[in-house]
């Protein structure tokens, strides 16, 4: 059986959540890593969609540096938020313009926040919004 969607209005796990993309678009590692677990653990994929793990505040810095290698400017916006609890969930968009080639990109992915006590303990992003919901149980 799915987790349910709570429908809570805005809950201070989707207040984080909200908060930490915006500290992503500014890439304050300092803020993240403040509201972080010290072994944070964030599940993200390479270029190549080669999942890649980074692992506590020393990681939060090492996911930029290698974004910044690639990508001249990253932006992430937030399409969709749900409170399930411990988890929240976010189909979130990501605007990209390569650091070499000028090229631009847009793609939308799904991720996880696995928060408790008000910290984040683990990211998880998912290369689709739909393998997201599979993980969660909540494909229709």
């Amino acid at each position: 059986m799915p987790p349910a969607i709570l429908d809570l209005g805005t809950t201070r796990n989707v207040e984080l959540a909200s908060e930490a993309i915006a500290a992503m678009n500014r890439r304050d590692v300092e803020w993240l890593s403040a509201h972080s677990d010290p072994a944070v653990q964030l599940h993200m994929h390479g270029v190549a969609r080669e999942p890649v793990l980074y692992v506590g505040a020393s990681g939060i810095g090492d996911y930029f540096r290698d974004m910044g290698e690639i990508w001249e400017s990253i932006e992430f916006s937030a399409d969709d938020i749900r409170d399930l609890g411990e988890r929240v969930f976010v189909a979130l968009e990501h605007r990209l313009r390569g650091r070499g080639s000028g090229a631009e990109v847009e793609a939308e992915v799904g991720c996880v926040f696995e928060l408790r006590d008000g910290v984040v303990i683990e990211l998880r992003s998912y290369p689709e919004v739909t393998d997201a919901l599979d993980a969660l149980g909540l494909a229709s």
